[in-house]
This record gives structure tokens, C-alpha cells and sequence, in this order.
């Protein structure tokens, strides 16, 4: 299926602002106000096997780079060039939750993993 992306993701207002930012992407295929429409798992079956793509193998779970005490640099957000320490991780989310200080108190921060890098 050349041309097209496939995304599995809770959409909000943010998460579809942030696809529609993204270059080369021009629109959603689905609804007449331009918004996205859902597609069933059986029609995604038949997209990927009509194109060759299909695979009976499960899904590999995205490898967390963090855990939990590990040293962070936000670069992303309202907190962006704070360091803060991993308290929690959310893999099922692809969240994190980051202690950064903020006036001189220990505030817990909930982040996305893009958000953030490792510190050297």
C-alpha cells in the first residue's frame, strides 16, 4: 500500500494535530469533516494480505530503553532542557513518569519516551 500509513493510537485532538504536522502527510482517508475513520481488524487483515504484506507472527513490543532510576534529559515539551530521574515506566502506554525539580521541589511528570534521552 504505497501512499498510505497505518497508525494504531487513541486519537485525541493532540494525536491528530501532531500526524496531520508531520511532512509529506496530507490527510486522513475517512470521514467527509476530515477526520480519521477506524478501521476493524478484519479490514486491516485484508488490506495487508491483498498487498503481500500479511503476518501471522505477534507483534514485537517496542524495547524499553529506560528504567526505573536512570538519569533523563527532557527535549521535548514544557520541560524541555530539565533532567529529571525515571520513577515510573508505562510500557503499555509508551509513557514514562519523570521526578524533575521544579522550585526546588521534587514534581512528577508523566512524558512520552520521544520526549526524552538518556543523559551521558
Amino acid at each position: 500500500m504505497p501512499g498510505y500509513v497505518l497508525i494504531e493510537m487513541d486519537m485525541d485532538d493532540d494525536t491528530r494535530f501532531l500526524i496531520q504536522s508531520l511532512p509529506s502527510v496530507s490527510t486522513f482517508v475517512g470521514s467527509k469533516d476530515g477526520g480519521p475513520e477506524p478501521l476493524s481488524l478484519e479490514e486491516v487483515k485484508n488490506l495487508f494480505s491483498e498487498s503481500g504484506d500479511v503476518t501471522n507472527e505477534e507483534p514485537v513490543a517496542p524495547k524499553i530503553l529506560f528504567k526505573v532510576g536512570d538519569s533523563l534529559k527532557i527535549i521535548d515539551g514544557p520541560f524541555a532542557n530539565f533532567t529529571g530521574l525515571v520513577d515510573e515506566i508505562f510500557p503499555d502506554k509508551g509513557r514514562l513518569r519523570v521526578k524533575v525539580e521544579i522550585f526546588g521541589r521534587s514534581t512528577p511528570v508523566e512524558l512520552d519516551y520521544l520526549q526524552v534521552k538518556t543523559e551521558n
